[in-house]
């Protein structure tokens, strides 16, 4: 499974604030703009709209981001009816103890 979006000069950031509990902002820089923004990035493969955190920010020029899902995770959620599309299929060929699913966000 691919996502792409569209590749500009951009950075995403997190910050994080210390209140009565966490909380976290995702941001990105768009440095041609010299703006920053919000952003949600949400997977369209669960039927439910999941937010997707991820592991790595700018990861090259290519890959914006990366996420591990585990195995186990996603045929709970699969067995649930939360899946459709590419990531249903690759849940539906996976056992409780196989590897890790990476999932890669790349730039258009």
């Amino acid at each position: 499974m691919s996502t792409h979006i569209t590749y500009r000069p951009l950075l995403f950031l997190e910050t994080f604030k210390r209140e009565s509990e966490y909380s976290k902002r995702n941001l990105m820089y768009d440095m041609q703009e010299n703006t920053i923004h919000n952003y949600t990035v949400i997977n369209d493969d669960y039927s439910t709209k999941k937010t997707l955190e991820f592991s790595t920010f700018n990861a090259n020029k290519t890959i914006a981001f990366w996420q591990k899902i585990e195995a186990y995770e996603l045929i709970e959620i699969n067995q649930k009816g939360e899946l459709k599309g590419a990531l249903k299929e690759i849940a539906s060929k996976l056992n409780e103890d196989d590897n890790p699913v990476i999932m890669l966000v790349k730039y258009k």
